[in-house]
């Protein structure tokens, strides 16, 4: 594991809800869908909403789009009302006042944010992060895996990596591949339910 990012869930700034509670009484009370996106199908942000409508018990549609910067910019537009991001990819916009936050979608508030409450601290164990990893084909040989697994820990442990990475809320890791792949078999039993959903 090279690294984890929190997600945001934002709105375009004409939204009528500023919180989560009102964010779910709105959606509650409408009779279509509550349409979201994310910056890719069945990625973190489409499933944070997909789990956020199973646990508020309201209905979310999830609007494709290839990649977060034409999401981001049709939610600005006001096509599609909100969505779930990379905290440091939509912040720039909410401190523009383009788009509002509504809540932190990981389990830690937002770095530089930190008045605005979680979805898990009204849902608890409703969390979801980014995460970057170096993956690499089955049988490698062990020798060259703790080679690369060593070269990459030096990286994310550098200084400049560290510089680098401060500021956009990322944490950096730097784990073993048997700690990276407990984890991977922890968010798999995680979210193994909710994806065979009906998508």
């Amino acid at each position: 594991m090279v690294a984890t990012q929190p997600v945001a869930l934002v709105a375009n700034k004409d939204f009528p809800a500023n919180t989560l509670a009102e964010l779910v009484d709105y959606a509650r009370k409408s009779p279509q869908p509550l349409n979201y996106t994310s910056p890719g199908p069945r990625g973190v942000g489409d499933l944070a909403g997909k789990l956020l409508g199973q646990r508020a018990g309201i209905t979310m549609q999830h609007i494709n789009y290839n990649g977060s910067a034409p999401a981001l910019q049709d939610v600005i537009a006001g096509r599609v009302p909100i969505m779930f991001d990379i905290w440091h990819s939509a912040k720039r916009y909410v401190d523009s006042g383009d788009l509002k936050l509504i809540a932190g979608a990981s389990d830690k508030r937002l770095p530089g944010a930190p008045q605005v409450p979680t979805i898990a601290e009204s849902y608890p164990g409703l969390s979801v992060i980014a995460f970057q990893a170096v993956i690499g084909p089955a049988g490698i040989p062990p020798a060259v895996l703790d080679k690369l697994s060593a070269d990459v820990r030096a990286v994310v442990s550098s200084q400049e990596f560290t510089d680098r990475t401060a500021s956009l809320g990322i944490d950096t890791w730097g784990n073993s591949p048997k700690e990276l792949q407990a984890w991977f078999n922890q968010e798999i039993a995680r979210w193994q339910n909710l994806v065979k959903l009906p998508i």
